[in-house]
């Protein structure tokens, strides 16, 4: 089964790839000004076609991206004035930069961490005059398939370790507290990322419920979207 749902995803992101290409190609001449508005349209009817995709292999991160795209692409379209419409197509011009890389991290193995995607969901829904999300919001979507590719048994989540959470945790936690300490002071952020990085799915992949594995899934979202310089190492993170 792992074998397989790998194969249907693989086979549904060189689909996406093509799709978002040529959504791409039409956002650019837009804003180019080779096209017209009416190039919008046709990008939005492409991610419209991608966020279905997404949804039925449910990667909801990158399906709420995609819709929340498609939206803008809209909202442009109908507002007829490129000039007032400054912000929303920045943010789709990144947006479209990210949402193959974060399709492609996927790809390799990661997570779909939605929260990591917040600041530019919210700078697409801003742009539209929609209320923002929050945090909360995207914790509740369900991130399921991927995390049956990465060769932890859902059904024995200690198959890994072969040892009791509570030992390992407390194992962990040292080094954990060390990496963060490092980080926070400045000292070679990187390599101390790296270690709470490793630290955070080796507790996530040993977790003995869904709530605490999430927890663990999201907070190594957040430190590789930090590693990456995905979001701003600021005293709230």
């Amino acid at each position: 089964m792992r074998e397989l749902a790998s194969q249907s995803l693989d086979l549904v992101n060189r689909e996406l790839s093509n799709t978002l290409e040529t959504a791409r190609g039409e956002i650019e001449d837009f804003v180019d000004g080779q096209s017209d508005s009416e190039a919008l349209v046709r990008a939005a009817s492409m991610l419209h076609l991608a966020a279905g995709a997404l949804k039925i292999v449910e990667i909801h991160g990158a399906a709420l991206l995609a819709e929340e795209m498609e939206q803008t692409c809209r909202a442009i379209h109908e507002s007829g004035s490129r000039d007032s419409d400054d912000q929303g197509i920045e943010a789709l011009t990144r947006a479209m930069v990210q949402l193959p890389a974060y399709l492609e991290r996927l790809m390799s193995g990661g997570s779909d961490v939605a929260l990591v995607l917040l600041p530019l969901l919210n700078d697409l829904r801003t742009a539209r005059g929609q209320p923002m999300l929050s945090e909360g919001t995207l914790l509740l979507l369900n991130t399921g398939p991927f995390e049956r590719l990465r060769g932890v048994d859902a059904a024995d989540p200690r198959q890994s370790y072969g040892t009791d959470v509570p030992a390992l945790a407390q194992r962990l936690r040292p080094a954990f507290q060390a990496a963060l300490l490092g980080w926070i002071r400045g000292d070679d952020a990187a390599k101390n990322l790296d270690e709470l990085i490793k630290t955070s799915d080796a507790l996530e992949e040993a977790a003995e419920s869904e709530p605490v594995r999430q927890l663990w899934a999201v907070t190594a979202g957040v430190l590789v979207a930090l590693k990456n310089g995905d979001i701003e190492p600021t005293v709230a993170i």
